[in-house]
């Protein structure tokens, strides 16, 4: 009984205290009076008379706090992005006045995200790169690059036929050539390698 007396007669000042950081944040006064609601109780029975003066400084001090936590998250980010539309509107029982509708705008499109961020290489950009990282190589590894390009299905057991070395031979070549890659110098392997 002494919670809730205590609860009713701090209420005008917790809704307060919504009210305002509601307007700075965006947040709606619902979602602070919620949460400022749950801090009451949780921090109303560390009050100890004893060593604090006041629960009403106490608690304006506490929900305050609370608030500034709440107004600090990354929630703030979603109700940002939230327009309210106020079409008709309707009054309720205690005079305030309640939005009909809600939209969300989301000016996000994955699809021509992906688009623009898929940077698809030329032939011309491909055969500039395999120059580039064969420059400084040996001849076998010119011939088994050579064969790589002239034939679609490249297995280094059939390029290592065709130019006479074992296939193991070939792979080793391939990986040393692969480390010559540099993605600050070339850029991301994947726009190579997308079809």
């Amino acid at each position: 009984m002494k919670f809730e007396k205590q609860f009713n007669s701090f209420y005008p000042t917790l809704r307060q205290i919504s009210i305002r950081f509601s307007r700075t944040t965006g947040i709606p006064v619902e979602e602070f009076e919620s949460t400022l609601c749950e801090e009451f109780y949780l921090k109303y029975a560390h009050f100890d008379p004893q060593k604090k003066d006041s629960f009403t400084a106490y608690m304006r001090v506490v929900l305050t706090q609370r608030a500034m936590r709440m107004a600090g998250r990354k929630e703030t980010e979603f109700y940002r992005k939230e327009e309210l539309f106020v079409g008709q509107e309707d009054s309720s029982e205690d005079g305030d006045d309640v939005a009909v509708e809600l939209e969300i705008v989301d000016e996000f499109n994955l699809e021509e995200y992906v688009a623009s961020k898929a940077e698809h290489k030329t032939d011309a950009d491909k055969r500039q790169l395999i120059n580039a990282l064969s420059k400084n190589t040996d001849s076998v590894t010119k011939k088994i690059i050579t064969e790589y390009l002239r034939s679609e299905n490249a297995k280094p057991t059939a390029i290592g036929k065709a130019i006479g070395i074992h296939h193991q031979v070939v792979k080793r070549k391939v990986k040393k050539l692969a480390r010559n890659f540099n993605e600050s110098e070339f850029g991301n392997i994947e726009a190579y390698l997308a079809v």
